[in-house]
This record gives C-alpha cells, sequence and structure tokens, in this order.
C-alpha cells in the first residue's frame, strides 16, 4: 500500500494529524492481515486494481457481525480491542476512502457524497424493520450510548438533514441523563429514568409502545411514497417522522428532502400559503430535481442556495433612509385581560413565539411545537401568580443550602444562599444574550469537553487560566512522564501499554486520571471540538474552539505540559451560571465530555461566534419572554419591589435612561435588558382592573380580548353542535353586562371543542352555571334572569307547620333530575333566547 501518499492525500482534505495517524494504522494493519483474511500474497492496492474491495468490506462486515454476536473473529485485525463493533465500523470506512485514494478521487473534492451513502446503507442493515418491530425502549433512547436509534437520527445521520438541538421530547419518549426527581404534569411525564410526552400515556412502557407503533408506521408509510400518511403521526415531532421517513423512503424515487425547517423551505418555494403542507413541499421540491441527480446532492444544492438567498436577504435588512445607530428595539409589556374564556393564556404562547422569533404559524401545533422549543432553550418562561407569591419567589431571597459558593458539599451544617427567582433568572439570561452574535456557530457533528484549568478556590492557580486565556490554548498537568505525541498512541490501550513500558511493567486502569486525561486531550477532542471552562460547580467563565493538534512542553513553575491550541469565542471572568448552557451542575473531575442532552446548545450557538475577529454583534439581540399568568391575583407592588421602575421600557439596559439597583440579599447590581418583553394575563372576572396597582398600569400596554364568537373553532362547534351558539352566548353575556358589568361576561372558549348536544349541556352545566352562581353570590333569581327556566328551575315552598309565612321560591338546576337522563330539557335554548317581549312569559310561576 502507498501509505505515505494515503496520509498526503488525507492531509489535504482537511484530516487532522491524530485522525491520519489514526487511519493509516487501520489501512496499514488491515493490508498486513490480508492473507488471514483470505487474500494471500496481496495487497490493498492489488485488490482495488481487481475489483475486490468490497468483497473486503463485506468480509469486515462479517467480522462485525461475529463480533456482535460474542465471536472473536475480529481479533486477526484487533487482538486487544475492547470495542470491535465501534472500531470495525470506522475501519470499514476509512477502506472506503483508501478505494477512493487508490481511484484517483480528488483530495480537494465537495462534500464527500458516498461516504455519506455508505453510511446510510449502514443505518438501514443496523435498523430494518424486523429490528424496529422487535426495538426495546433502550434499544430506541439510552442516555450516553451511541447505538441508539435516537442518537443514529440526531447525531450520526446529521449530516444528512440535522434535527439537532430543541427538547428531547421530540423523540416522544427518552432516557434520562438527568435522573434527579421530576414532577409531572399534563404535558410532561417522567420517571426515575424516562420522560414523556404525557399524551402518549401514563408509564414510560404505554409511552413507547405507541412511539414503536408510529415509527413502523412512518417508515411503511415512507416505503410506499405516502407522505400524508407521515405528516398524519403526532407521537413524535413532525421534524423527526421526517428525517426518518426520509432515510426509509425508496432512495431510487424519493419523495422527500432532507431538509426540515418548514418555513425555510416556504421562502425558497416563494410561496404566500404559509400553511403548505410538508407533502406539497416535497412534492414543489423535487419538480427542481435534474435527471440522474443523487437526492443527497441535491439536497445539498437546494440548502446552498437557500442559505445563500437568507444571507443575501440579512444584508439588505439596512434600508435606505434607516437610522443604523437606532437604540435596541423597545420591550414589550403587555397584558391580555378579558372575562374568563376568552383564550388569554391560550394566546400568551402566539404572543410569546412572535416576539422571540418575529413571527408565529397560524397553526395551532406548529405554533406549539415552536414554543414548546422555545421554552426548552429557556427562551419562554412561564410562572403563575397567586396571593402567596412574593419577592423572594421572583426576584430572590434566602434559601437553607449545604453547598458553598462554589458548589462543594457543607460537611456539617448549612449556610443561608441568595437563591435566584424567575425573573431574576430569565432577566439574566437575557441580558447574557443581549448582544446578539451574528448568526451563531455551527455545532453539527462537534464533541463537548468540560475543563477547569486551575481551582477556582485557589487564588495561586489563577494564572493557570491568565495564561490559557492569552496564550489562546488549554493545558492539563502531570504527563505521567511519557511523551504522549508518539504516534503509536492510536487508543486508550495502546496509552496503558505505553505507561507499563515506562514504569517497569506498572498497569494502570482505564480510568486512572494519568491515561484518561491525556488520552482526552490527545485523542478524544478532535479540531472544532468545543471546550468550556468552569469555576467551581456551579459557574462557567470561557468557552472555546479546538483547531490544534495535541502538544506537549516543558515548564519549570509547575506540571502543566499537555496543551491543546484552542480559538477562545466566549469570555467572563467573573463566571456566569451554569443554568444558561447545562441542565446540570459541572464536576470536579479536570476534564471530561458532555452528553449532550446535559448542553442547552442553542444557547452556546448563540453565545460564541465564528468568526476569528471574536464577537461581533449583529445589532440584533435574541428575544426571551416572561409570562406571568394571573398577574392581578398578588400583591404586585409587593412582588415586583423596587424592579417596578426598571421594567419600563426606557429603564431598560441599553435605553437612554437605563438603571440598576443593588438586590437586597446578593448585593449584586441588577438591570432588566431590552431584550426580556414580559406578557400578563388578567381574568377581569377576579378583580377588576381598575384595581390594578397604578405603577403597573403606567408601565404596561393593556389589550382586551373580549368574547369572539367569529373564532374558526367557535364556528366549527356551532356547525357540529346545531345549536345556535353565538346567539345563546351574546344572550348571555348582554344580561350579565346589564346586571353587573362587561368584565364578567362568559367567554367563547368554554364552547370550542363541542361536537353535539350533550357536550354543550355539559359546559353549561360543568361551567357555566357555577360561574354564573359565582357571579351572583348565589343570588338563585338574578342566575335564573340570565338562564333563563329552561337550565333554572323553580317552586314555590310553603311555610312549614307551625310558622306563620309567605311561601318561599326555591331554584334547582334543570338536569340530573332522573327524568332527563342529564340533559337539560328539549327547549331549554330557545327559552333562554325568547326575545325581551317574552321575557315576562319566562319568568311566571309555573314550572316547566
Amino acid at each position: 500500500m502507498r501509505e505515505a501518499e494515503f496520509r498526503a492525500w488525507l492531509k489535504q482534505r482537511g484530516v487532522s494529524q491524530n485522525s491520519i495517524n489514526t487511519r493509516s494504522y487501520a489501512i496499514r494493519t488491515i493490508n498486513k492481515n490480508l492473507s488471514a483474511l483470505g487474500w494471500p500474497d496481496s495487497n490493498l492496492d492489488d485488490l482495488v486494481n481487481n475489483g475486490e474491495i468490497e468483497q473486503l468490506r463485506e468480509t469486515m462486515k462479517d467480522l462485525r457481525k461475529d463480533a456482535k454476536s460474542g465471536g472473536e473473529k475480529f481479533r486477526i485485525l484487533m487482538p486487544e480491542s475492547s470495542n470491535p463493533d465501534g472500531r470495525l465500523t470506522s475501519w470499514i470506512s476509512w477502506l472506503g476512502q483508501y478505494e477512493q485514494f487508490a481511484t484517483g478521487a480528488s483530495s480537494r473534492a465537495a462534500p464527500e457524497f458516498e461516504s455519506l451513502y455508505r453510511l446510510w446503507d449502514e443505518f438501514l442493515e443496523t435498523w430494518p424493520l424486523e429490528r424496529l418491530q422487535s426495538m426495546t425502549l433502550g434499544e430506541y433512547s439510552s442516555a450516553g450510548s451511541k447505538d441508539s436509534l435516537t442518537y443514529w437520527l440526531e447525531a450520526r445521520l446529521g449530516e444528512m438533514g440535522s434535527i439537532w438541538g430543541g427538547s428531547a421530547f421530540k423523540f416522544g419518549i427518552f432516557s434520562r441523563a438527568n435522573t434527579e426527581a421530576k414532577s409531572s404534569n399534563k404535558t410532561h411525564s417522567y420517571d426515575d429514568d424516562y420522560g414523556w410526552s404525557s399524551e402518549l400515556g401514563n408509564s414510560a412502557d404505554e409511552a413507547f409502545t405507541r412511539v414503536r407503533a408510529s415509527i413502523l408506521s412512518i417508515v411503511q408509510a415512507a416505503r410506499a411514497g405516502n407522505m400524508e400518511a407521515v405528516q398524519a403521526h403526532k407521537s413524535v415531532w413532525q421534524v423527526v417522522a421526517w428525517k426518518l421517513a426520509f432515510h426509509f423512503q425508496d432512495r431510487e424515487h424519493p419523495s422527500i428532502v432532507n431538509i426540515f425547517k418548514h418555513d425555510w423551505l416556504v421562502d425558497h418555494l416563494g410561496l404566500t400559503d404559509k400553511k403548505t403542507s410538508r407533502p406539497e413541499i416535497y412534492r414543489l421540491l423535487l419538480s427542481q430535481r435534474e435527471s440522474g441527480e443523487g437526492i443527497l446532492e441535491f439536497g445539498h444544492r437546494i440548502w446552498t442556495e437557500m442559505e445563500s438567498k437568507r444571507q443575501d436577504q440579512n444584508a439588505n435588512q439596512v434600508t435606505e433612509g434607516e437610522d443604523v445607530d437606532a437604540p435596541p428595539h423597545i420591550p414589550q409589556n403587555l397584558i391580555l385581560h378579558g372575562p374568563p374564556g376568552t383564550g388569554k393564556t391560550y394566546h400568551t404562547a402566539y404572543e410569546a413565539v412572535r416576539l422571540c422569533n418575529g413571527s408565529a404559524p397560524e397553526d395551532r401545533n406548529e405554533l406549539m411545537e415552536q414554543y414548546n422549543l422555545l421554552v426548552d432553550q429557556d427562551r419562554i418562561a412561564f410562572v403563575t401568580f397567586h396571593q402567596n407569591f412574593s419577592y423572594e419567589d421572583f426576584v430572590e431571597g434566602l434559601r437553607p443550602s449545604q453547598q458553598d459558593e462554589d458548589g462543594e458539599q457543607i460537611e456539617s451544617g448549612f449556610r443561608l444562599a441568595p437563591e435566584a427567582g424567575i425573573f431574576r433568572k430569565i432577566a439574566e439570561r437575557a441580558q447574557i444574550f443581549q448582544a446578539r452574535q451574528s448568526g451563531g456557530i455551527d455545532l453539527t457533528g462537534r464533541r463537548f469537553f468540560k475543563i477547569s484549568l486551575g481551582e477556582a478556590a485557589k487564588p495561586e492557580q489563577a494564572y493557570l487560566f491568565d495564561e490559557a486565556m492569552d496564550g489562546g490554548f488549554i493545558h492539563i498537568g502531570d504527563d505521567g512522564g511519557i511523551d504522549w505525541r508518539q504516534e503509536r498512541f492510536v487508543d486508550k490501550q495502546s496509552m496503558i501499554d505505553g505507561y507499563a513500558e515506562a514504569h517497569n511493567g506498572e498497569r494502570l486502569h482505564p480510568n486512572s486520571g494519568l491515561i484518561e486525561y491525556p488520552y482526552r486531550l490527545k485523542l478524544r477532542a478532535r479540531p472544532r471540538d468545543i471546550v468550556i471552562v468552569t469555576k467551581g460547580n456551579l459557574l462557567f467563565r470561557a468557552i472555546g474552539e479546538i483547531y490544534g493538534e495535541y502538544e506537549q512542553v516543558s515548564r519549570k513553575e509547575d506540571d502543566y505540559t499537555m496543551r491543546r491550541r484552542v480559538r477562545w469565542l466566549w469570555e467572563d471572568r467573573s463566571g456566569v451560571d451554569h443554568s444558561v448552557i447545562c441542565r446540570k451542575r459541572f464536576s470536579q473531575v479536570t476534564m471530561y465530555e458532555f452528553s449532550n442532552s446535559d448542553l442547552k446548545l442553542d444557547a452556546i450557538a448563540q453565545l460564541v461566534d465564528e468568526k476569528d475577529e471574536g464577537l461581533e454583534q449583529s445589532g440584533d439581540s435574541l428575544p426571551y419572554v416572561l409570562i406571568i399568568d394571573e398577574i392581578n391575583r398578588a400583591n404586585v407592588s409587593k412582588v415586583f419591589g423596587e424592579l417596578i421602575t426598571l421594567v419600563e421600557p426606557d429603564k431598560r439596559l441599553g435605553q437612554a435612561n437605563a438603571l440598576t439597583v443593588k438586590l437586597p440579599y446578593s448585593k449584586q447590581d441588577f438591570g432588566v435588558p431590552s431584550n426580556l418583553h414580559i406578557i400578563g394575563t388578567m381574568n377581569t372576572a377576579d378583580r377588576s382592573i381598575a384595581l390594578l396597582d397604578t405603577a403597573l398600569r403606567r408601565r404596561f400596554d393593556f389589550k382586551e380580548l373580549a368574547p369572539d364568537t367569529s373564532v374558526e373553532a367557535f364556528k366549527s362547534a356551532e356547525g357540529q353542535t346545531g345549536l345556535p351558539l353565538s346567539r345563546i352566548l351574546q344572550t348571555i353575556n348582554d344580561r350579565i353586562e346589564y346586571l353587573i358589568d362587561r368584565d364578567h361576561r362568559i367567554g367563547h372558549a368554554f364552547f370550542i371543542g363541542c361536537k353535539t348536544r350533550d357536550d354543550v349541556d355539559a359546559v353549561m352545566r360543568d361551567k357555566v352555571i357555577p360561574l354564573v352562581q359565582e357571579y351572583f353570590f348565589e343570588d338563585w333569581s338574578r342566575v335564573q334572569s340570565v338562564l333563563g327556566k329552561g337550565f333554572i328551575g323553580s317552586k314555590q315552598l310553603k311555610a312549614p307547620p307551625g310558622i306563620d309565612g309567605p311561601e318561599q321560591r326555591s331554584y334547582f338546576v334543570q338536569t340530573g333530575n332522573g327524568e332527563t337522563g342529564g340533559r337539560f330539557p328539549a327547549n331549554a335554548y330557545d327559552l333562554l333566547l325568547r326575545e325581551e317581549e317574552d321575557f315576562e312569559a319566562l319568568h311566571k310561576d309555573e314550572d316547566i
């Protein structure tokens, strides 16, 4: 074999030196053992010239299958390997690269579609339909595993259409890396090991059964080219459904393109209807595919065109006469107010997505998909005010803690530590992203490593961090007296062997720091991987991108000899709370690799920038939204405290009259950033808007949401039930407004979802009547005046024997008495709708 030429070919392709060493070692080993593999007196170049490389590739696949079943044939190539499956997969791929080199493929080729198609084949071999039918929950999702189906879809197939980031709930059910106890709710459910969408079932097994059935249906629909059937599935998010369908479709007659950004596709095609379905979009898109053009090549071409178009649009956003030095966008302080059932909480999702993304889809499912994604990215936070809600809950308070300031456990006792409330947390997060970067960094396919550069609690080690920042590198101490730069160190086993040779046969455990840290720094970390520098267990203070190979230097002052070159992308020496980018607190281990499920990749991408010149502000900040439901139910002045002034638009950070205050518990200077929007909801039936704190009224815009019978969902209910719901609701509300005020009307949302007369009866019985009863403080005569005798019956009660008094009227709800079968009388709605001239007849003494 021509090893030297192959190494040069790889280098021209941009392959790192470590990877060149590893791949050359693999090809050299295969070439050396061709005789044992069935090709005596041959070398790899002979096999290429004779067209036998494919047979060799199949032989190596057989070795991999044998290893999976417990066989030992793999030891022909890897006598000491403890992970033959993963290594054989890589070696098969690298064999394909040698074939490309030997057949004269350009070392400066565009995207390596051949290797992607081979990876696609490997996926289909690994996950045939038969395996999907018997797939276990552990095979579907297993935290830390790179063999699960979810990891394949998100990471290993990422170059063929990314579905990276967002919430793990997109898979319907997922294995929890963070197993801290979490409470289930109507949206998300948890047990010790898994999280899943609550609508899928009451247990992890029940949820997975539905997810697996959905996946099988998606795969079968994709094979048949039935895109409408793919779109119909809701057990997994649409982006996951289409990713699955893409890889299981007929590759020679494709119906799906590996681009899953719906809005981008709509814009690219110039469609005016933003609700155009994905099947129709893909049909229109594939009409542009050239004859004989592979689906991956076509997808790459379309994606390149889309990105180019969007870059041009961004470049042209500053129009003639526009003031490019204008202050940041004025923040929105909005309160949605209205009677119960008018969709206030429902509308907050739309407003929040609109503020975060610039626009919001009209389709409810797509809207909630975007909303949930923004919640998981910590861009939207939600809180409900109540009578006992306080400043300590909202801004900050003192809480007992058994950890010191660096997150270390206190051996005995506890301390009262300032703990941020929901408002301070989202405000600080928004402030970090106020200087939004120019597009963010592409994190696809990268690994992420935590590293400590000296102990934060030891001032004498501060120079280690300063050196790394100034010199553009990361470094680790104690190399064990070994020069780890040697080419022979290609895996952990070779490092263990090398250490033993240098230390009189002493064999270290694979997890020993003397092996593990050099292994992670030299072999696991690759150029373009990301390092996060921590400060204690609770803070991080720098993020960088590795770009150099492993280095080893001599030092007199300490043993920090092992290095990798790093381009620093972001730095805050004082440190930022770990929750901004990581769901778990950091460990004290010197260097370790993160599980991607623990990281908030979208936050990291927006925090750092790819440009060499450092952080470049785009002029537009990343919007955040705090939703305060039932804002008028708490003592607003007490909850906001001194921050009531800081939420004013012109008092925000970055505005003309920016103000900060020193918080009482943490003693930190605090201001409210301009990219934090606040949306409140207020039920006017609970408490009149006139009673709302004047200070709050002056600082918020108010938008009334009144009962609206013109909405599509209400009209649908009216059509299905056959009842004049619009007239019924209007009549009830006119009477309530006459007797009380307009703030106590009944909202249209109560009737949305009704499909039959029985459904409407249930709404009247269980929701409307109790609400009206509450409005009138048990004054049943007025309840009857509003709803009529078809719903509220009455009868005369005579005075008990021995009591001389007048008859009194007794009222009752006209349902559930056994005679009507739980339904209201047939003419109940007709009686309610009687005209004014018939109103007197409605209140005659005779009963119905």
